[in-house]
């Protein structure tokens, strides 16, 4: 009976003690993870991880770098994605033929109404106008009694002379020698082909003395292929490799590839 009594003693007392033990540990933990209080704030010790980015729209002209201004100095980029979208060229003034080794000049008067260079277009392209140089001489007593013309006409790719299409026409301007520029009412958007720039003067009598005169490069020419031609009642060719001296108001419409 002693014996029943002294193990049932010891039974409860291991069972007294294991809660005591369970308890003192999850004191110890609810303890651990109460927060402090000090002054009704509750002060909690984190660490957060924060991802900025930024995002910079805007037109770019005539540029080979970018800068990117970040928002702050703390900034450490580790990644950057950059979207180029809508690409074009701008317009520009390209120079076909400007110079040569021997330069002289033609005369749209005396029995030739008109004169006209070909041009080569390679890419898709936006032609606003074209400068020529050239001079006009006026005669004080006949001044013209019809209107002279800058025109881009089509191309006779069987006879190598212009024919019959416009496709922009604007009243000539030149007074003194040099380059005049002849801006179209309209821009005219030309696939790639031959076309033809000309002084256009077909309305002009035998009673006008106005004389226009269109300089050409006779000599050493790098545009070999280049045809000219004239207008005597009708268009004809007439050299190649000779061109007048002519500049292509422009806008090339290349495509890119931004991959």
């Amino acid at each position: 009976m002693k014996k029943l009594n002294k193990k049932r003693t010891i039974i409860i007392g291991v069972l007294f003690l294991s809660i005591f033990i369970l308890g003192f540990f999850q004191n110890a933990k609810i303890s651990k993870a109460q927060p402090q209080y000090e002054s009704g704030n509750i002060t909690v010790n984190s660490n957060f991880l924060i991802l900025e980015n930024s995002d910079e729209s805007s037109d770019k002209i005539n540029r080979n770098s970018v800068n990117i201004t970040l928002p702050s100095s703390t900034w450490n980029v580790t990644d950057i994605t950059l979207n180029f979208t809508s690409i074009k060229l701008g317009k520009e003034v390209k120079p076909i033929e400007d110079q040569g080794a021997s330069i002289d000049k033609k005369i749209v008067w005396n029995g030739k109404k008109g004169y006209g260079v070909q041009i080569n277009i390679t890419e898709p392209t936006t032609l606003y106008g074209v400068e020529i140089f050239g001079a006009k001489a006026e005669d004080p007593v006949y001044p013209p009694s019809a209107g002279v013309y800058v025109q881009i006409r089509g191309f006779d790719d069987v006879d190598f002379k212009p024919n019959d299409t416009i496709y922009a026409s604007v009243d000539i301007n030149m007074e003194s020698l040099g380059w005049h520029p002849h801006i179209f009412s309209n821009s005219i958007d030309l696939p790639v082909g031959y076309y033809y720039l000309v002084i256009n003067g077909s309305a002009l009598t035998n009673l006008d003395r106005t004389t226009y005169y269109w300089v050409y490069n006779d000599t050493n020419s790098v545009h070999q292929d280049l045809w000219t031609a004239k207008l005597d009642n009708v268009w004809d060719k007439e050299d190649q490799g000779k061109p007048f001296l002519y500049k292509l108001i422009q806008r090339v419409n290349r495509s890119y590839n931004t991959d």
